[in-house]
């Protein structure tokens, strides 16, 4: 029984850091290294230290993107996240981050929310990103379909959920996994766009490597 159980920890300990070293080895192989065309539009990139935004100019939104997205008239800049639905609703802090709360968004699959956060004016730890016509609309229609839809087709707005006065949140499609996570999701919609990408990442630098 010792021995068995021995097994098991040993398991339990070398699962994460399998994940982090295949992790750390996808993320160093790129995807579209010539991605960036010097087109005549820009998005920016950003960070909080954990979790990426992908963020586009107000005017640079699709009709379809734009109806029934929560904006103000001052909304300059609108930044796009995706992830967990417990963890965004319960952990908006590290201080409230739980055991329970961790290994349920690592281990098992979770309904997702898209975080929209409004912004009047470019922030000064922005990357900005060059971009054309065609990488554009490729990010409008990624972006559109992470968004979950009603019985009438629009998108799902939780009332009051945001943290702040400029940010909400909107059911999303998918389920959040150890391999599907909020910086893949950025990941996936750049090389989706042709922007450069590693080839998968669940790190936020592994994604910023290619802009810095």
């Amino acid at each position: 029984m010792i021995k068995r159980l021995l097994r098991i920890l040993l398991v339990l300990l070398l699962l994460p850091i399998a994940y982090a070293l295949v992790a750390l080895l996808l993320g160093l192989v790129p995807l579209n290294r010539s991605g960036i065309t010097g087109g005549d539009q820009t998005i920016h990139l950003t960070t909080n230290g954990v979790h990426l935004q992908l963020i586009l100019a107000r005017e640079d939104l699709s009709p379809a993107l734009l109806d029934g997205l929560p904006l103000r008239p001052d909304t300059r800049h609108v930044g796009f996240g995706w992830g967990d639905a417990d963890f965004y609703l319960n952990t908006p802090e590290w201080a409230d981050l739980t055991v329970k709360r961790a290994v349920v968004a690592a281990f098992l699959p979770s309904r997702t929310l898209v975080h929209v956060q409004r912004h009047r004016a470019t922030g000064n730890d922005w990357i900005a990103v060059p971009v054309d016509d065609d990488q554009i609309a490729a990010l409008n229609a990624f972006l559109l379909e992470s968004f979950q839809r009603d019985e009438a087709g629009a998108k799902v707005l939780l009332p009051e959920a945001g943290y702040t006065a400029h940010d909400d949140f909107l059911r999303g499609t998918g389920r959040y996994t150890a391999l599907r996570t909020c910086n893949t999701w950025v990941n996936d919609g750049l090389r989706r766009a042709g922007l450069p990408a590693s080839l998968w990442t669940p790190f936020d630098f592994a994604v910023l490597r290619w802009y810095r």
